[in-house]
């Protein structure tokens, strides 16, 4: 094979990668139309009824949307699909989950260049966006790769999904009405740290400390998430790599 044909082979490969299927495009067509909707509703029925400016209506647009964007992306990215194996396989894993969480910056400077927002990194919010995203996607490959799992890997994923953001804040609620606690700010001291594995819970405490709200703690429940969710991700790829490899023996020793 000459050089110029294994380059020509190398640019497919890359091309391959960001070749996004056509039900992956209308999801994340969706995905930022109703995005763009919810903005421009809020904007019409909140910002314009006001009598000047005020840069409290943007600073709570701006946490509201972001909360938003999260649940709406655990409930789209789940559907991405992922064809191929190997790097190619997490490229593409990697390239979506970078489409849905890139998609939301145009909303978010929107916000911020209306309501003059200062001090507002938004990258924070995004990142646990993007490593959450990251670790369902790893959870599904991995429920892909067991074949036992793997018809169940829709209902396993959607129990997930819902035991993490909607089961940990309720739990919390129950422990804080039996311990009696008063709790004051989202990143409050008496909060326990394994509560901000929670990536909604976390990416709440981050967006309340940016907008000018009370808090205790400090950003240090934010690392602790980001840690958590790394190492969840690394756990779910070595298994599927592992099933991979087993199935690859299997295969090999069912033809000799």
């Amino acid at each position: 094979m000459s050089v110029v044909e294994k380059r020509g082979q190398e640019v497919d490969r890359r091309v391959n990668i960001f070749d996004e299927r056509k039900e992956n495009k209308i999801l994340v067509m969706v995905y930022i139309t109703l995005l763009s909707a919810v903005l421009a509703s809020y904007f019409f029925l909140v910002s314009m009824r006001m009598n000047g400016y005020n840069q409290d209506v943007y600073a709570k647009a701006y946490m509201y949307f972001m909360l938003f964007s999260f649940l709406l992306f655990s409930v789209f990215l789940p559907f991405w699909e992922i064809e191929g194996a190997g790097t190619e396989k997490y490229a593409k894993m990697l390239a979506g989950i970078l489409v849905f969480t890139i998609s939301t910056v145009p909303h978010i400077l929107t916000i911020i260049i209306l309501g003059k927002l200062n001090m507002v990194n938004f990258s924070m919010p995004i990142l646990i966006q993007a490593l959450w995203g990251i670790a369902l996607l790893c959870l599904k490959d991995c429920l892909a790769a067991f074949k036992i799992l793997e018809q169940w890997k829709g209902f396993i994923l959607s129990t997930f999904i819902f035991i993490v953001l909607i089961g940990m804040p309720v739990f919390l609620y129950f422990f804080v009405e039996h311990s009696r606690t008063v709790i004051t700010t989202v990143f409050d001291r008496r909060i326990p740290v394994y509560f901000f594995f929670n990536p909604l819970l976390t990416q709440a405490g981050v967006l309340n400390a940016q907008t000018g709200g009370p808090v205790q703690s400090g950003y240090m429940p934010y690392p602790y998430c980001m840690l958590f969710w790394t190492v969840f991700s690394c756990i779910n790829i070595l298994l599927s790599i592992k099933m991979f490899k087993r199935k690859e023996g299997e295969g090999i020793e069912a033809e000799r």
